[in-house]
């Protein structure tokens, strides 16, 4: 089967379904495209081709701390009510990494994005000794709230892609009372615990050496003399990272850290509509993680849906030959706006 889609049997899910025959139709793309690093290679060509964004506004926000965020806005001279799309983006990305995703969503829908950017993103330098590659929890809180502030007339809808989901997924699960109508998680980590034991070795310490150069060697002159430096900027890859990052973080123990960051220990407590989409070649989010997403997930909450295509790989879902497009950013569209149908 090229896709199998998860949920519960109700009305909800069974509408939402036939609002988004994308998704039904599963993802079948050219038999040379079914490799996982080809899929990669391909996403990475095809970001390359992708105009830059003008933004309208950019703001920071400075958290309680002294920790630095910010916000990257398309639309805000939108009307007031317009649905606003939030978007929380990669471990190492921004608004201007997710650009593809940015302009198919504001074609396609016509709401106005916020990209939540987390500390050290986007160009902004760490402020404060503590960064979690993950995100924290609180300052997208925070976010959401100046969002809500500025537009509190507009539906919120969100999508996170890759660690992003994770935080979103976390932030959802820890707020029952949040203004997030509906959300769309691409390739989440799961559970930090043990995810990236799971990673192909060769993503891993590529991306560890990104994590490095962003977190560590552009903010040397606020970390370099915190006690757990050196040992993360020694680390070969993103198990042996996130194994020693936990103070760095803000956290006395691994164990804290996972208490607060592990999306799986709220996710259970999700309330709002939301749709998970992974490949099973994905080769950093392991497929081994859906059955216990799936039992976590999908069992314990109503509106919960979790679509697994046979091809992708991590973050891709790339088809076509000389227009390359994005099959998961139609999903993932095509599910909020049947979402905000309802």
């Amino acid at each position: 089967m090229s896709l199998t889609v998860f949920h519960q049997d109700n009305a909800d899910n069974r509408r939402v379904l036939r609002d988004c025959p994308t998704l039904r139709g599963g993802f079948r793309p050219r038999p040379w495209a079914r490799n996982p690093h080809a899929q990669i290679g391909l996403l990475l060509q095809h970001e390359r081709g992708v105009p830059d964004i003008v933004w309208d506004r950019v703001e920071r926000l400075t958290m309680a701390d002294g920790g630095v965020v910010s916000l990257q806005w398309l639309g805000v001279d939108d009307p007031p009510d317009r649905p606003l799309l939030l978007l929380s983006p990669t471990i190492t990305g921004d608004g201007d990494a997710l650009r593809d995703l940015v302009r198919h969503a504001r074609a396609k829908l016509g709401w106005t994005v916020v990209v939540c950017n987390r500390r050290g993103h986007a160009g902004v330098r760490l402020a404060t000794p503590r960064f979690n590659t993950m995100g924290n929890v609180g300052d997208l809180r925070a976010q959401i709230a100046h969002v809500r502030a500025a537009r509190p007339d507009a539906p919120l809808f969100a999508i996170g892609v890759s660690a992003g989901s994770g935080l979103l997924a976390r932030y959802l699960g820890e707020t029952p009372d949040t203004p997030v109508r509906a959300a769309a998680l691409h390739c989440p980590g799961y559970d930090l615990a043990d995810l990236f034991d799971h990673a192909h070795p060769v993503y891993s310490r590529l991306m560890a050496q990104r994590v490095k150069r962003q977190f560590l060697q552009d903010n040397a002159e606020v970390l370099a003399d915190h006690p757990d430096y050196a040992a993360c900027a020694a680390s070969r890859d993103l198990a042996e990272l996130h194994r020693r990052v936990h103070r760095l973080a803000g956290f006395a123990t691994r164990a804290e850290y996972l208490r607060a960051s592990n999306p799986m220990g709220v996710a259970h407590d999700i309330t709002v509509p939301m749709l998970v989409l992974n490949a099973a070649d994905d080769p950093i989010c392991s497929v081994r993680m859906v059955e216990r997403v799936r039992r976590s997930l999908i069992d314990a909450l109503p509106h919960g849906m979790l679509a697994l295509t046979r091809y992708g790989s991590h973050c891709a879902h790339l088809y076509g030959v000389r227009r390359r497009t994005s099959w998961a950013h139609r999903v993932l569209v095509e599910y909020l706006q049947a979402q905000a149908r309802d």
